[in-house]
């Protein structure tokens, strides 16, 4: 084995240590077992002794390295700061060596920052790699405090990079000494970071290593008179701290509190803080730094506390005020051992105690304890000593009161009274509150519980009660590797599923040796338990009647471990919180076939219904016809108090509904074919602050100031109904809510609480505005029309809200807002209204109805409204059309656009949204019946098809008349007729200037085909048709015949010009638009381009166009049978180009494509005649 030799050499502080080997006898000889030496080989000695050295003990950023026979006396070998240290590594053979001499120096000085001594209040840092000419170099700014100081450390400027993504550190490190408690390492480059240290002695580590390219750190440091290490002990205060000066300015204080592992303490006290929250608070962390997390923060708006508990060995404690002033700020903060009445404890392995006695038992009072347990964890109550509190029925007069918390809400779960010391009591809740009441009439002696936690629990599974188990971060609060256990059993005959939802480490194990889970089923033999597997990766088991579940392993940071279980049933009656899942199929992880599961829920008379949907994934379908959830208010499926009825995939959107009624009805229905996983719903029952508000001509405002303490989750929904013809105007005067700046963006807002205000129910209840931060300044909003909805969200923090609404009932400004479409009628709907020169103002909401009994087209005649965001393409303003099996938004400049719509919606719902910023000139369309035929055409390119839904014979004459100088090129994607008799021709294209038939025929087409004219004016006869589908696109007539074109269509076809025999330069242009925010997809069902040799010249290139008019290209074809001709092309742009260039040496043959509309929202792409149906009927 190699021997190793190590060599630490520290100089004074300011100097460098230069080393150098010096005169050294290298003469070698191998020493046999008897003694006699030999001269060994070459290949033995050379290489058998290496030197490697560092700039630190810990080896990073090595100073050089080589071998015994290398050493060249002329390179310098020296530190960047007072520490070098030397690993000597001697081969396996044991060589004579007579003698190695070696000097090292300190004459010279160092770049690196001095330390920073306790008398120096104040200084200046910095570290550039321009002080040093060394690929590597490290330095240790040691800084030391007499144990009731602070030093703050403000950096100004940290700038590095990383020469390796794989093998990224940090080259900023500090470091408390003393403690030696986890450094804080800055990962990244930052500006303008505050850190503060109260470590007795500290280092501040920088360096640079072949990974790490540092550029330059620099900061200022201030020490102050506050904080350190404190021993904890019964009565301990903390306190504010006391300067002379009243205007001190910034200030930080750290204390590090120690208490012993024995012991737990309590930190109860009062604040008085002068500043906002933003700029003046106090954080409690679980351990000895602020990478801890927090378990504490206070600021202005609290101005008491109580029950924060100290469990840990070390419990990091920060003061930060921006300018603190010692007359208008302080605080106390006292540690005590006892669990006070009012404090919330996290028991995280140790036990607690709270007690009664009879000095403390009085008539009249109430006092309550919360216990908080890790995740997996359950809290188990042990009575000791003397139980004596007064008796009486039911415990109606004192009482000792267990509640838990499931689903959002307190639950009672059990009550004591009387003498009879309780036995142990398991509550299998993680959470729980023990609430003590007396009356007016007798004490008693009073009781003493102790409070520990476990992870091994037994729960009985019913077809109302199930069950989810999470150990996400278990082994964060315990030393060692727990070993736990889940049993569940049931009194019926059905099937146990259980559900494994593993964590990272865990799904990446090949192997089951460490973190693992072992299910236990009963032996249909002897009835004892015998193992059924062992899993480390997501899993499904099945067990009837019983199944114990046994999980060990360190469970590290990011790691979870999630266990649902069910019995496989639906339906029922549910009267308290819960999960419902749907019946599972017998085979496979799907819901099961021909399914109807019917839960009727029922909570208390002052509560709420709310289904919260963790997944749901069902077969998809218009109107949720195959397979649905539906959710009902009420006792009964009754589809007038239907709330809401889902399919489909909503996982990455997971609904939540509001049955606004303390009884409500769930159905869940699927049929015999495509299955899907199902869901998963959490039942919860809220307190019922739901309010419905009316306004009428008599009542024309309504004030709403609303202040809510959130100490459990609420969910409020205030529903607004005007008269009819009456628009809404929602002022949000204000609003305080969260108290974070983390809340400040809309993707922010799923993890806060927040106010959403919300459109008409018959507009879909869309979103107006969802606020999840304070509001100082008056949001005001307009509804479609006569009604709205506010939603209160408070699932997600606790604390103080406080907000003001006020409602206003105007005229709408939108005009008539439902039409009845009549035969040979024009419907005109356009807004602004009164102008059509003026813009329409922001915060606009309108919503017209058009009830029709046939096919009918809506025209944009003028269509100008904001560009939809350059960031998610969504539509800022739109107009939104919606009917039974279409929903489609149009933003931008769709000004020349139709849409049909066919007999299938027998009405549609037309909303426009403007937002609060821009203003545009807004749209003006015309509504009418679309006749099969007999109509005539001008625009410069349209499209005609033909469709007989009747078997009534039609015969159809249309004309095309376009400028004269224009000429029509014609595509035709299909033609279909309703007899084989081909005597006569039933599809006739006629140039109405000669009168000469340019193309006839009476034969199905199945492919497409085309026919380029040089007319402006062609008449179409049609008879006997069954489906005819005709493109046709207006060609300038200085182009070749079929060469370019502007196309205003949501879909269509195109084809290259008739190449043949045409040895002429060609290049062709076809701009194509549809409606934004709509992208455009396109196919090649034909590409061939001649030779690849030919690439510059013959080729095709597709160039998107943004909508200030620049284009860029975005992909170029050529050459024969293009590899992606039968794939799709998604251009992100409404606005595309496609130029087609062939030069006179072209041997191909063209080209043939199609084009739709998709829409990057929807995982559906859409032709013209496929709808969308809006699944969810969510209010």
């Amino acid at each position: 084995m190699p021997t190793f030799c190590r060599w630490k050499i520290t100089v004074p502080k300011g100097q460098v240590v230069r080393f150098e080997l010096l005169d050294t006898d290298r003469s070698y000889r191998l020493v046999s077992n008897n003694g006699s030496e030999t001269s060994p080989p070459r290949s033995q000695v050379n290489y058998s002794l290496n030197f490697k050295i560092f700039n630190s003990i810990d080896s990073i950023a090595k100073i050089t390295e080589f071998y015994f026979e290398d050493y060249n006396s002329s390179n310098v070998i020296q530190s960047t700061d007072n520490l070098m240290y030397i690993q000597i590594r001697i081969g396996r053979l044991i060589h004579s060596i007579r003698k190695i001499h070696a000097r090292y120096s300190s004459d010279h000085e160092s770049h690196c920052p001095v330390d920073i001594p306790t008398h120096l209040t104040s200084g200046f840092l910095s570290v550039t790699a321009d002080q040093f000419n060394y690929t590597n170099f490290y330095c240790r700014t040691q800084f030391y405090q007499n144990g009731e100081q602070t030093l703050t450390f403000n950096i100004s400027s940290l700038v590095y990079g990383h020469s390796n993504t794989y093998y990224q550190i940090s080259p900023v490190r500090f470091k408390d000494e003393q403690l030696f408690v986890p450094f804080v390492a800055l990962t990244s480059n930052v500006s303008n970071m505050v850190i503060s240290s109260s470590a007795k002695r500290g280092s501040i580590i920088t360096f640079q290593t072949e990974f790490v390219q540092f550029k330059e750190f620099m900061l200022n440091f201030r020490r102050h008179e506050c904080g350190g290490v404190q021993q904890l002990s019964n009565g301990f205060q903390l306190k504010s701290p006391e300067f002379s000066i009243e205007n001190y300015g910034p200030l930080e204080c750290v204390w590090i509190l120690r208490a012993t592992y024995t012991t737990s303490y309590h930190l109860n006290g009062t604040i008085n803080f002068s500043d906002t929250c933003d700029r003046e608070y106090l954080v409690v962390y679980a351990g000895p730094s602020n990478v801890f997390p927090e378990i504490g923060r206070f600021c202005r708006d609290v101005t008491d506390f109580s029950g924060i508990s100290i469990s840990k060995l070390f419990t990091h404690v920060l003061y930060h005020a921006e300018n603190f002033k010692t007359s208008e700020s302080n605080f106390i903060l006292e540690a005590q051992t006892h669990i006070i009445c009012g404090s919330t404890t996290a028991i995280r392995g140790q036990v607690s105690k709270i007690s009664v006695d009879s000095k403390t038992y009085k008539n009249n009072m109430e006092c309550s304890w919360e216990f908080d347990a890790a995740n997996a964890y359950y809290l188990v109550l042990s009575f000791v000593d003397r139980f004596f509190i007064e008796d009486s029925e039911n415990c109606t007069n004192d009482q000792l009161e267990i509640q838990t918390y499931e689903a959002g809400i307190w639950v009672k779960a059990a009550t004591f009274c009387g003498r009879e010391s309780p036995e142990s009591y398991n509550t299998k809740s993680k959470r729980i509150r023990i609430v003590f009441r007396t009356n007016n009439v007798t004490t008693g002696d009073g009781f003493t519980i102790n409070v520990h936690s476990t992870c091994n629990v037994v729960h009985v599974l019913t077809d109302e009660f199930n069950q989810v188990v999470e150990t996400t971060r278990l082994a964060n609060s315990f030393i060692g590797s727990p070993q736990c256990e889940v049993t569940v059993k049931t009194e019926t005959e059905k099937l146990i599923i259980a559900h494994l939802y593993m964590g990272l480490r865990f799904s990446a194990a090949k192997t089951c040796n460490y973190e693992r889970v072992t299910a236990y089923v009963k032996s249909k033999i002897n009835g004892t338990d015998i193992s059924s597997g062992v899993y480390c990766n997501d899993a499904e088991i099945r067990a009837p009647n019983y199944l114990r579940l046994v999980y060990s392993g360190y469970f590290d940071r990011g790691d979870s471990l999630k266990m649902e279980f069910k019995l496989n049933s639906c339906g029922g009656n549910i009267t308290s919180p819960t999960v419902i899942y749907p019946l599972q199929h017998e085979e496979n992880e799907q819901y099961a076939d021909n399914m109807n599961c019917i839960w009727y829920l029922r909570a208390a008379p002052d509560q709420s219904i709310v289904v919260k949907f963790k997944y749901l994934a069902m077969e998809e379908s218009f109107s949720c016809s195959f397979d649905y959830i539906a959710l009902y208010s009420g006792t009964n499926l009754n589809d007038e108090k239907r709330v809401a009825r889902l399919c489909g995939n909503m996982t990455d959107n997971s609904p939540v509904i509001m049955l606004d009624s303390n009884t409500g009805v769930i159905n869940a229905v699927s049929d015999v074919s495509v299955g899907s996983k199902g869901f998963s719903a959490n039942i919860i029952f809220m307190p019922n602050c739901n309010e419905r508000i009316t306004l009428s001509v008599d009542h024309l405002i309504v004030s709403l100031p609303r202040q809510f303490n959130v100490t459990e989750d609420l969910l409020c929904h205030y529903r607004i109904l005007g008269p009819r013809g009456y628009r809404i105007n929602i002022q949000l005067k204000q609003l305080h809510i969260n108290n974070q700046t983390s809340c400040r963006t809309l993707e922010k807002c799923k993890l806060c609480n927040f106010i959403e205000i919300l459109d008409s129910a018959a507009n879909r209840r869309l979103s107006m505005g969802k606020y999840c931060e304070d509001v100082h300044t008056t949001i005001s909003l307009f509804t479609s029309v006569e009604d709205a909805l506010i939603k209160f969200d408070a699932t997600n923090k606790k604390g103080k809200v406080e907000f003001e609404i006020v409602l206003n009932l105007i005229e709408s400004e939108c005009g008539t807002d439902e039409y009845v479409l009549h035969n040979n009628e024009i419907l005109n709907i356009a807004f602004p209204l009164k102008n059509t020169s003026e813009l329409y103002p922001p915060n606009k909401h309108c919503k017209w109805k058009i009830k029709a009994t046939s096919n009918f087209v809506i025209n944009f005649n003028k269509f100008l409204l904001q560009n939809a965001s350059q960031v998610d393409n969504k539509c800022l303003d739109y107009l939104h059309i919606q009917g039974e099996y279409l929903s489609t938004y149009y933003c931008g400049n769709s000004t020349g656009f139709k849409l049909p719509i066919d007999d299938s919606e027998k009405s549609i719902i037309l909303s426009f949204h403007s937002d609060e910023f821009f203003e545009y000139p807004g749209f003006n369309i015309t509504i009418q019946h679309q006749q099969t035929c007999n109509n005539s055409y001008t625009k410069l390119n349209d499209h005609i098809d033909y469709y007989r839904g009747t078997f009534e014979e039609v015969q159809c004459v249309d004309d095309i008349r376009v400028p004269d100088d224009y000429k029509i090129s014609f595509y035709m994607q299909s033609i279909f007729f309703n007899t084989y008799n081909c005597s006569t021709s039933f599809l006739k294209f006629i140039d109405l200037h000669t009168n000469q038939t340019l193309l006839e025929t009476c034969q199905d087409r199945f492919t497409y085909s085309s026919l380029h004219t040089n007319t402006s004016a062609v008449r179409i006869y049609v008879d006997h048709f069954s489906y005819i589908k005709i493109e046709y696109i207006a060609v300038n007539r200085s182009l070749p015949a079929g060469c370019g074109g502007e196309i205003y269509n949501n879909d269509g076809v195109l084809s290259s010009p008739y190449y043949d025999n045409d040895r002429n330069f060609s290049n062709c242009r076809w701009d194509i638009k549809v409606p934004s925010p709509n992208y455009i997809r396109i196919y090649f069902s034909s590409f061939d381009m001649g030779s690849k040799v030919n690439c510059p010249l013959d080729n095709v290139t597709i160039y998107k166009i943004l909508p200030n008019g620049y284009e860029e290209v975005f992909l170029t074809l050529c050459g024969q049978n293009w590899a992606g001709a039968w794939d799709a092309v998604k251009i992100p742009s409404s606005h595309i180009a496609i130029v087609s260039k062939k030069s006179p040496n072209f041997d191909g043959s063209g080209w043939t494509l199609n084009f739709y509309t998709y829409d990057e929202r929807s995982k559906f792409e859409k032709k013209l005649f496929i709808r969308f149906y809006t699944i969810t009927e969510t209010i």
